[in-house]
């Protein structure tokens, strides 16, 4: 069962083997789901070839997860959230959809991100951790 929506912030440091050994195991047992926004980063200012590769080695890895149809929905409440404490601007398009795509799918963002952090904060219904802070929970039980 995936648990974790990863950020592009996250999936570096497990690329780069700077995470703890347990992220890295869950990483290789495909426990993370990825989304568009992440592979958009990834590949943004690539060549097509390597465009592609990149693409194809990222799914191959992690549960692909489409933007839910909602998630215009939940970035507009997110943003809203954030604009009322002068911090809408904090987050880029992708983290924007990244974080709506977890809250509305109940799943934990997973980041190496600041700004996560401060967005939970006054956001409840955005669950994030960060990868430097923090080792994976137990799995929820299916059911």
């Amino acid at each position: 069962m995936i648990d974790y929506l990863i950020d592009t912030s996250a999936l570096i440091r497990i690329i780069r083997g700077q995470a703890d050994p347990a992220w890295i195991r869950y990483a290789d047992e495909g426990r993370f789901a990825i989304c568009e926004p992440v592979i958009f980063e990834f590949v943004h200012g690539s060549g097509a070839r390597e465009a592609q590769a990149i693409e194809a080695e990222l799914l191959a890895g992690h549960e692909w997860i489409p933007l839910p149809d909602k998630v215009g929905s939940y970035m507009r409440d997110l943003r809203r959230d954030l604009t009322s404490r002068s911090m809408h601007t904090m987050f880029s398009l992708p983290d924007y959809l990244i974080a709506a795509t977890a809250m509305q799918l109940g799943l934990t963002v997973l980041h190496e991100d600041k700004d996560f952090t401060a967005a939970a904060r006054y956001h409840p219904s955005l669950l994030e951790q960060r990868i430097s802070k923090t080792l994976p929970r137990p799995p929820r039980a299916e059911g």
